[in-house]
Order: structure tokens, then sequence, then C-alpha cells
């Protein structure tokens, strides 16, 4: 398996470097998704306990991924001053730490706050930087490594609901919330394994360039101002301002906002939805479980179709979209049978899976490897609202209506919406990629 794994990446035998670098990823989107998936299960829970609105509960979760995006470009800047490898690091501590106090507090106030000033930064450190270090090593076949790299968060569907609910059922939410910290604390570790190829591809990606700055031999000569101009116009270029002369990153935005609006939705309120059907919780829990095998199956089959070029990333997405789309919609259909929510979770599962994984790969096609940090932090920046919007919406559709389904189908036909979009704008993607 491993020999046909490094053939499928093109890799030799004597650079190690890249597979530590393929598992910091694997374990930095396992545990991103992790925080997502235990809060959403602990969301019934944390309903009683706070004795608050179900959508307010949701909103503030979908607001805590979308702090690390709202941070994205600030993220993305630093990365290229400093390493991605201080980054997952520090987010790593701070997702353990945000856990850790939101464990101890007893209104939904100091809960929030917690939650917000530290896990939402934590996240966002977490969520890119490690993967532009893994497209310096796998530039050729960033696809296929992303595709591995995003297992990872299925496999936290696949742990995490059931471990996050036991956990509870045993301790507790408080002490779940702790035990879940201390498993949370480990992307220290996993981030200290992000080291970056020393070669053209780190150099062009903004290594090092902190030291470009005046030494102590310069300040002798410059003036104060003169220092600050150019510290100002490094951090402009950090930024990489220059991206938004290109219309098609207005078009991806757009398409990978439906997707996250969707993901958030369905990750934050798939187990309270089986809950609301009238299956047990702990039941609830292993469709979220199946889900997470589905999304697994739906990050393998691009590991195939792009090895074997059947389809390129760009219609590989669409496919996704499509699935999960129309497997959304359908949720309305399903009511009492766990075989059949089973089912459901499974084909919704498989769709998140393709079009979530998609995104980074079509990044990568479109504007290349050196620009993938910020152009992936500037997706998220703006793409932060519709997580937020996927937490809240599907929230308050429920505490209207008193159904999570109708909830669901507004997500499905978000989705379709976003697969629209792609589907126009196809031509224009192939079009850069191209030119590229």
């Amino acid at each position: 398996m491993a020999t046909l794994l490094s053939d499928a990446l093109h890799t030799t035998k004597g650079d190690s470097g890249r597979w530590l670098v393929l598992t910091s990823c694997f374990f930095a989107k396992m545990f991103a998704q992790g925080i997502r998936k235990c809060l959403g299960v602990l969301l019934p829970t944390l309903q009683r306990q706070f004795d608050s609105e179900i959508w307010l509960l949701g909103s503030i979760v979908a607001m805590v991924c979308a702090i690390g995006d709202f941070l994205g470009p600030i993220i993305g800047a630093f990365a290229r001053r400093f390493s991605c490898r201080a980054m997952a690091m520090t987010g790593g501590a701070l997702m353990c730490l945000g856990m850790a106090l939101a464990s101890q507090m007893d209104n939904v106030f100091h809960l929030a706050t917690c939650l917000m000033i530290f896990c939402g930064p934590g996240l966002g450190l977490i969520n890119d930087t490690p993967f532009a270090i893994l497209a310096m090593y796998f530039n050729r076949n960033y696809g296929l490594a992303n595709a591995f790299a995003f297992l990872g968060s299925s496999a936290a569907l696949i742990l995490f609901s059931t471990l996050t609910q036991i956990l509870n059922e045993l301790y507790g939410w408080s002490g779940a919330l702790l035990l879940l910290a201390s498993i949370f604390f480990h992307m220290t570790m996993f981030g200290a394994l992000l080291k970056a190829p020393e070669n053209e591809t780190s150099e062009a990606f903004g290594y090092g360039s902190i030291r470009e700055l005046p030494n102590s031999d310069d300040k002798q000569n410059k003036t104060t101002s003169s220092t600050c101009t150019k510290c100002f116009s490094a951090t402009l270029d950090s930024l990489h301002l220059p991206i938004f002369k290109e219309p098609i990153l207005y078009m991806i935005i757009v398409v990978t906002s439906t997707v996250r609006f969707t993901h958030m939705g369905w990750v934050i309120y798939l187990v309270p939805n089986v809950e609301n059907k009238g299956i047990a919780p702990l039941y609830a829990t292993l469709v979220a479980a199946v889900g997470g095998v589905g999304d697994a199956v739906g990050k393998i089959i691009p590991v195939v179709i792009l090895w074997k070029e059947l389809l390129n990333s760009s219609a590989l997405w669409i496919c996704g979209m499509t699935i999960l789309s129309v497997s959304l919609i359908l949720d309305f259909t399903v009511t009492s049978s766990f075989t059949g929510m089973l089912v459901l979770g499974f084909v919704q599962g498989l769709g998140l899976g393709i079009s979530h994984s998609l995104n980074n790969v079509v990044l990568q096609d479109v504007f290349g490897t050196e620009r993938l940090v910020n152009v992936m932090g500037w997706t998220r920046f703006f793409s932060g609202m519709a997580r937020v919007l996927g937490g809240f919406v599907v929230g308050w559709i429920y505490s209207s209506s008193g159904h999570y389904s109708y909830g669901f189908v507004t997500l499905g036909c978000v989705q379709g919406l976003g697969m629209l979009v792609l589907v126009i704008g196809r031509r224009f993607i192939t079009e850069q990629k191209n030119t590229r």
C-alpha cells in the first residue's frame, strides 16, 4: 500500500519530510473538524443546561469557526513572514485552552467568549497553513495529497461523534469538553512536524523574508520613517492584495461560500436533526459516524479519479455539489426510519467529502502554489459569514417550525445555487489554469 501511495504521489523513499507534513495535515483537519462535530453533538445538552435557544447555540459554534475564517488574510500574512509550523503549534495550544476554559463556564455568554477568543483563532491557525507546506512538497500531485490529508475530517466525523456522546453520558458536558481539550492539545506536536523544504519553492513562498527587514547597521543610516514605510510595504506584500484584480477569485469565493454554508449547517445540526426524528442520542451519533464514512469515501473518489485523469478538479467539484444538494433536499422524505437516516447520512457525507476536499485543489490549479496560502486566507475571510449563516439559518428555521428538515432543504437549495455558478464559470477556471 505504501509503495502504491508513493508511486501515485511521485515521492522518493529518502524524503520522509513530506510524509510527516502529510501526517500533520491529516491531524490538522481531524482536530478542526473534531471541534465542530463535538460542539454539534453537545448542542441538545447545552440547550437544556443553559435553557437557551438552539439557533443561538448553533450560531455560537458557527461564529467560532468563522472567526478563524475572518482572520485568514492576517494568518496568511504571518505564515509568509514567519512559519506555518509556529502558526499550527500556536493554534493547537489555543484550541486546548479555549475548550478547557469553556468546560468551567456557567452561562452561555461566558461559554461563547472562551470559545470565540481562543478556539476561533486556533482553528484559523491550523485550517490552511499546513496545506501551504503540503503544496511545497507535493506541487505536482497536490490534489492527491490534499485528498489524503482531508481524510482527517472524515476520521473526526467517525470518531468524535460517538466519543463525544459517550463522554457526555459518563462525565457530563463539562467533563467531556475538558477531556476533548486534552486531545486537541496534540495539535501542537503535529504542528511541529511542519518544516518547509529548503529550495526555491519555499523562498518564492516567502519564508525568510522577515530577515529582509533593516538590520542594526541599516538603522544607523536610515530614519525611523523609512523603516516604518518598508515594514508597511512588506505587510501589504504579505497580504497579496493584487489578487483581487483577477475576476475569477470572486466566482470562487461565491462557490466556496455556498459549500461552507452547507458544511456548517450539516455538521452542527445532523445529530439534533436525527434526534428530532425520534431516534435515541447514541444511535443519532452512529448516523453521524456513517456520514463520516461517506465523507471518507467522498475524499477517496477524487484520489482515484485525479490519479487516473478521468475528470479534472472543477468537474469533480460540480459532481460533489450535485450529490450533496440532492441528498439534503431529500431529508424531508425520511421521518423516523433509522435505516433511512443511515443511508441518507452516508450519501450526504459522500457529497460533502467530494465538494469539501476539492476546494484547495481548485485554488491550487488556478492560482499556483506560491499564492496558495494568501488565496486560501482571503477565500476564508469572505466565506466566513456564510459559516455563521449556516449555523444560524437551520437553527432559526427549527425554532420557527419545530423541524430541522426544512433547514436541510434550505441547505440543499443553497448548495445547488453554488453548483450552478460553478457550471457557468467552469470555462474561466479552465482558461486560467491553461494560462498559468
